[in-house]
């Protein structure tokens, strides 16, 4: 069994509150070891890339030591993060240890992105973050979702990211996983919208690199590892436990 990219939950603690997410809000998490045992057991998978997530990973006071690990075994990794604890000191700190740092942008203004991920300030803090990654020559990954709130945006949102040139831009339709199938009916948008608006997006920007992860092409595909050690994958918007790796 190996896997072209895994999905690492470090913790199920978040400092955003997301309607759509399917992460459990809880702030336990496991030891800096076992998380160190996984990623062992992922590098000898010859998994092509690790992507730490959560929650987010940046809540982690050993994120640092994992990535320094993760060198030491040559595993390329990623983060995915909401970008609020993204600061200056940090990048200098794993800037020669990551691949590529993810940062979301939902909407094209502050209005549109509080809508969808609840939190004041975070546009600004999501632009700011991107010309920082930009400014350290750090590749980075802007993840867009797709939903009811922001259809209409994403050629705007292209064209506020694109002089910053992206490694990738995730413009990934809405799947409603866990609490996002209580949301349902306020992000929920067609399969025939989400094609739609992938035409035109391509059409519009030929020189990003833009990637379309959707409900009907991403199931089974997107391999995850909970805090509890436990591995998963998403099919119809369900999760389908895989083995338990700590034990």
């Amino acid at each position: 069994m190996s896997f072209d990219r895994v999905h690492f939950e470090l913790s199920h603690y978040c400092n955003l509150g997301c309607k759509f997410c399917y992460a459990a809000f809880a702030k336990q998490g496991m030891s800096t070891e076992a998380a160190k045992k996984i990623i062992k057991w992922i590098k000898q998978k010859g998994t092509k890339l690790l992507v730490f997530g959560g929650g987010d990973p940046l809540l982690r006071k050993d994120l640092a030591e994992l990535l320094e690990y993760c060198k030491e075994l040559s595993q390329p990794v990623a983060i995915d993060t909401n970008g609020l604890l993204l600061n200056e000191e940090f990048l200098e700190i794993i800037k020669d240890k990551v691949i590529r740092i993810g940062i979301p942008l939902d909407g094209a203004c502050e209005a549109t992105q509080y809508k969808i991920r609840g939190k004041k300030g975070l546009f600004k803090k999501s632009m700011q973050n991107i010309k920082k990654l930009s400014k350290y020559g750090i590749p980075f990954k802007v993840n867009t979702m797709v939903c009811k709130h922001n259809l209409n945006e994403i050629s705007k949102i292209g064209h506020l990211i694109e002089k910053y040139v992206p490694s990738r831009w995730s413009v990934h339709q809405f799947c409603p996983v866990e609490r996002g199938n209580l949301h349902k009916e306020l992000f929920e948008i067609s399969n025939k919208e989400y094609y739609a608006l992938q035409a035109k997006i391509i059409h519009e920007f030929p020189q990003l690199n833009i990637k379309f992860p959707c409900q009907e092409t991403s199931n089974g595909t997107y391999n995850i590892i909970s805090p509890e050690g436990v591995m998963y994958t998403v099919r119809n918007g369900k999760n389908f436990q895989l083995p338990n790796l700590i034990n």
